[in-house]
């Protein structure tokens, strides 16, 4: 009879600090910083795209993250 052995390993994470987190602000200037991001014009203001798309008769994609909060 052949018998297995079997290890079982558990990391706990730990919530970061209010103080080691990012401002909303500064982690939605990072976000903006990601190559992708760099492939369109993104408006982070929701009622200037409304504008915008109503005048370019076009949708609105919208792109939603947390930031880590």
């Amino acid at each position: 009879m052949r018998t297995c052995s079997i290890t079982l390993s558990l990391i706990v994470a730990t919530a970061a600090s209010a103080q080691d987190r990012p401002t909303p602000e500064a982690a939605l200037a990072a976000k903006l910083e990601s190559p992708f991001l760099q492939l369109a014009d993104w408006c982070t203001d929701y009622e200037a795209a409304l504008v915008t798309a109503g005048r370019r008769e076009t949708l609105i994609f919208g792109y939603f993250t947390t930031a880590n909060y």
